[in-house]
């Protein structure tokens, strides 16, 4: 009886720690440092991020915690855009310019809409990765051209659908 006395008299974490709960073995929950812990001469930690309520700071400062992963914005409004739908933003416009040789390499409207024409009509079916729909009603648009993203994205385009000189 003294034994489990003694057991009770020790302080206990009311969690197991998070290299028990990782390597899925039994822990002790002794304090500061749990027996399996000590023996292996690692750092024992109590701290669980799993618990409800758990707040934003200790989860940053968390090394154990998985990357936070974020999503620039015109990234994010190009793979969903039905999210910015009910918002009013506005999208910051380029502030350089685009180089005459580029804009002379994509050519007049008409050059850009045969190209466009192309991808759509053998690419696109065995490589679907712009909206065919949205890229007719955004290419409408007067500042569409003018956009560094969207004359990367034509330039694109261009390079795999024009054949490349004999």
């Amino acid at each position: 009886m003294q034994a489990s006395g003694s057991e009770s008299s020790l302080e206990q974490a009311p969690q197991v720690c998070r290299a028990c709960k990782i390597r899925k073995r039994k822990c002790n929950k002794a304090l500061p440092k749990c027996s399996s812990c000590a023996k292996r001469n690692v750092v024992c930690d109590y701290t669980s991020p799993e618990r409800t309520g758990y707040s934003e700071q200790a989860f940053a400062s968390n090394p154990w915690a998985p990357p936070a992963q974020s999503i620039d914005f015109p990234t994010m409004l190009f793979l969903d855009p039905g999210l910015l739908q009910q918002g009013q933003v506005e999208i910051a416009q380029a502030v350089t310019p685009i180089p005459t040789h580029i804009l002379h390499m994509l050519g007049d409207i008409e050059d850009i809409r045969a190209t466009a024409c192309k991808f759509f009509e053998h690419i696109h079916t065995w490589m679907p990765f712009i909206s065919k729909k949205r890229f007719h009603e955004l290419s409408l648009r007067p500042s569409f051209h003018s956009r560094p993203d969207v004359c990367m994205l034509l330039l694109y385009l261009k390079l795999i659908t024009v054949l490349p000189p004999p």
